[in-house]
Formats: structure tokens, sequence, C-alpha cells
């Protein structure tokens, strides 16, 4: 069996940097939500909250805190 390695030189990936700020709002009552394993991220637009990102446990006792703030 061979093993998989790379033949010839590796380019660096290049990371743009975005200007958030001048994307267009499609969505404004849109949150943003990252589902993981173990927690779950939720973001709404900072001025709308003065805490606008969030982190909740994945248990079903958990989801009543999205909707309590």
């Amino acid at each position: 069996m061979s093993a998989n390695k790379p033949t010839g030189k590796q380019k660096k990936s290049i990371q743009k940097k975005v200007d958030w700020k001048a994307l267009e709002i499609v969505h404004p009552d849109a949150a943003g939500i990252d589902v993981g394993g173990s927690e779950h991220w939720v973001a709404i637009s900072p001025d709308r909250d003065p805490e606008p990102v969030r982190r909740f446990g994945c248990f079903t006792a958990d989801f009543g805190r999205w909707r309590a703030g």
C-alpha cells in the first residue's frame, strides 16, 4: 500500500479580508445559528441586543432559552 504524499510544491491558501459592514443586509430579522454536537451558537444584529452572540446547550431544556433571551 502506498502512502498518499503530495508531489510538487503546495500553494498556501490566500484568504481575502471581507469588509462585513459593506455587505448588504438581505433579511434584517434573521439570526445566524451554528449547530454543533455539544453546543449551539446564535447571533443576531448587534443593534438589536446588547449580547448579540449567545451559546446554548444541545438539550431540549436549553432550547427554551433561545426564545426567552
